[in-house]
């Protein structure tokens, strides 16, 4: 198969699927260093086959106040637990994109202030694993190493382009929502609401969650909220809404909605909700209707004393 071109690579790259995700690594830059990446995602709208080579590019900008030098690599993307906590140092069946790609160059001299173009080239194996295929281009800047109090420091810092695709072979859309059920009485100002989205496919799904709650008496809104985000396959991901109450007692209709993978599931729920606010004013009206009650009993106690003596 022709290599395509690097222009006509990108302008079949599109963002459905997965938003613009730019990740950047927990580290420290050199003083004067700054690198970013342009774009920070492509996912690819044509099929990757087998035994084929695909062209692409991206750049760094050096907007730091010295020059750079920057090493790039690729790297296979993966996520840990519902918190989808990115990881690239695990591999399996839909990360080996990150095996494929190779660089023009490895390593960059980049002066302040000016660009660099990174072309890189994607080489299938014969056998490819069907589904979904995800990986994070890395560039990384290291600083000459320092002395600082008598130690020699190297410090770096590295930013990342993901890449996602999708392979000839068969795909699957699968997927399971699982919704929160609120209690039908809380007190606080805020309650938290977790779904869990387990994409059950081999290619990734884009979920949707949302929140509605209304006033039980007259049905006018209170609160809303939705998110969104992307599920790789075989994960569950789990998104949260924080429900902030601003009422001091009420009565709410809750309706909690979430989708992935072309299925909806909706839970509907009647809750009483107190605030701080609203549980202290309650405590205050019990105590002085029970303080009532007991003044009214013993006022009569001593009258029903002296109606018995007569």
């Amino acid at each position: 198969m022709t290599p395509l071109p690097v222009r006509r690579f990108f302008g079949l790259a599109l963002a459905t699927g997965f938003a613009a995700l730019a990740i950047t690594l927990p580290a420290h830059a050199a003083e004067g260093a700054q690198i970013t990446l342009s774009p920070t995602s492509t996912k690819l709208e044509h099929v990757l086959k087998p035994s084929s080579s695909y062209e692409g590019s991206f750049k760094i900008l050096n907007s730091g106040t010295e020059a750079v030098d920057v090493s790039v690599y690729a790297k296979p993307y993966a996520v840990q637990n519902k918190a989808y906590n990115p990881t690239f140092d695990v591999q399996n069946n839909y990360n080996q994109i990150a095996r494929w790609v190779t660089f023009e160059q490895k390593s960059y001299h980049i002066n302040t202030n000016e660009t660099a173009i990174i072309n890189y080239q994607i080489t299938t194996p014969a056998s490819l694993p069907a589904g979904g295929q995800y990986a994070v281009l890395m560039a990384e800047v290291s600083n000459k190493p320092g002395n600082t109090g008598g130690a020699q420091i190297k410090t770096k810092s590295r930013v990342g382009m993901k890449l996602s695709a999708r392979t000839d072979g068969k795909t699957t859309l699968d997927g399971h929502v699982t919704l929160p059920s609120p209690a039908t009485f809380t007190i606080g100002e805020q309650q938290k609401l977790s779904a869990t989205f387990h994409n059950k496919g081999n290619i990734d799904s884009d979920a949707s969650y949302g929140v509605k709650v209304t006033n039980a008496f007259g049905g006018a809104k209170v609160f809303e909220k939705s998110l969104k985000a992307s599920v790789l396959p075989d994960t569950e991901r789990e998104l949260t809404i924080d429900w902030h109450n601003t009422g001091t007692i009420g009565l709410y209709k809750v309706e909690i909605t979430g989708s992935l993978a072309g299925k909806t599931e909706t839970v509907h729920k009647t809750v009483l909700a107190l605030t701080t606010t609203g549980l202290i004013a309650l405590g205050i009206l019990l105590a002085i209707i029970i303080g009532g009650i007991i003044h009214v009993i013993r006022r009569q106690r001593p009258s029903t004393t002296l109606r018995g003596r007569r």
